[in-house]
């Protein structure tokens, strides 16, 4: 499914998947992902006239975690969390360094760019951004960078 309950129509054929060994007549009634990207669902088969458990998992192909690079020298916080609209991000800096600041979302693609290469001196800052448009609500992660690396914490949009 999209974000926004429609059917998504680039997974399976026209958003619905067919498996080998689960006939149609049977049902999933929950589905979940689990943090390494695959699907699991839980439902009913049938088997003569009894209904039995089904639990299949899937192999989704999405990657749905952020990497955490080599320590840059860098640790944030973000609040609140969830984020409606205004999100403040506090970090500290061990020398002086550019900072980047971005919001990824679950396919690991930029959606903003609060800061982007920024001087800032080393010590204790506080940074409060804006989103600029209205997103799907849902996990993002916010990702803070230096030229030594990065660091990414998760997040959810409300």
């Amino acid at each position: 499914m999209n974000s926004n309950g429609t059917l998504d129509d680039t997974f399976g054929e026209n958003g619905i998947a067919e498996t080998e060994g689960i006939p149609s007549d049977n049902w999933l009634y929950g589905l979940t992902m689990q943090p390494d990207g695959k699907i699991v669902g839980v439902g009913q088969y049938h088997i003569a006239d009894y209904n039995k458990i089904l639990i299949a998992r899937f192999i989704s192909g999405l990657t749905v975690s952020t990497a955490e690079y080599a320590n840059p020298g860098i640790s944030f916080s973000v609040y609140p969390n969830p984020v409606t609209t205004a999100i403040a991000i506090s970090y500290e800096l061990d020398t002086n360094e550019d900072i980047s600041i971005r919001l990824i979302d679950n396919n690991g693609i930029t959606v903003e760019k609060f800061l982007e290469n920024e001087a800032r001196n080393s010590g204790f800052h506080i940074e409060n951004v804006n989103l600029l448009s209205p997103l799907p609500p849902g996990i993002y992660a916010i990702q803070v960078g230096t030229r030594k690396g990065g660091i990414a914490k998760p997040i959810f949009i409300d």
